[in-house]
């Protein structure tokens, strides 16, 4: 007679301890945190970028027009005697005359919030394209958008600072940024340890905080804030 033996075989499912799932669930959000941070600093890093591009482009359009006509496209108004800022915040006046002057807009007149309203066409006479005219839909992307104003990757309206270089050594100006050849920003382009000097123009963004420099000094050095000098 034959006998068969059955081997009988116990599996020993052991599952995860708590103290072992908690240790996966902190390595899985350590490792996404570090994702989402070099994604981010990825991000911003491109996102600079892509503002210093535009400020070169709008800087080469800005030149080339003075090249041409030997003057700053800014069209003539009561603080022309000034140094002239245009941009949001703070400006005298919005991008929007900068861009119908370098596009070379059929249209050039220019009405303000304050009822002034401006001639602008002795300023392009030629119709010359300093700057093209390709309107830009993305939200995360500069340029000139359906408003017809100048704006940077962030969503904000690109600044500018103008500088007028009427010397008048026989007037007294009353402030600074009147009469004389320093280009005077009233602190808007201006950092801890930088600020502009003899320059006929800068073009600047306080980045993706929107705050201008960083820390208590407001240090350009460190902040994610773009300028041309």
């Amino acid at each position: 007679m034959k006998h068969s033996h059955h081997i009988t075989r116990h599996h020993n499912h052991r599952g995860f301890t708590l103290v072992e799932l908690l240790v996966v669930i902190a390595i899985v959000a350590a490792l996404a945190a570090l994702t989402f941070s070099v994604a981010g600093k990825m991000m911003l890093k491109a996102e600079k970028a892509a503002c210093t591009g535009l400020i070169k482009n709008f800087s080469l359009a800005i030149v080339s027009y003075e090249s041409d006509y030997n003057r700053m496209p800014l069209p003539n108004h009561k603080y022309q005697d000034w140094d002239t800022i245009l941009g949001d915040p703070g400006g005298n006046y919005s991008t929007e005359p900068l861009v119908k002057i370098l596009i070379g807009s059929d249209d050039l007149t220019w009405s303000e919030n304050t009822g002034d309203t401006f001639d602008m066409s002795h300023l392009n006479p030629g119709g010359e394209v300093y700057l093209e005219n390709n309107i830009s839909y993305a939200k995360k992307e500069g340029g000139l958008k359906e408003d017809g104003k100048l704006y940077d990757p962030w969503g904000r309206e690109m600044m500018f600072a103008f500088n007028s270089r009427i010397a008048d050594h026989d007037i007294n100006p009353i402030s600074i940024g009147q009469h004389d050849e320093i280009l005077h920003t009233w602190g808007l382009a201006e950092w801890s340890e930088i600020k502009p000097g003899y320059e006929g123009f800068v073009i600047w963004s306080y980045g993706h905080d929107g705050i201008k420099g960083k820390g208590d000094s407001a240090a350009f050095n460190g902040s994610d804030d773009v300028k041309s000098f």
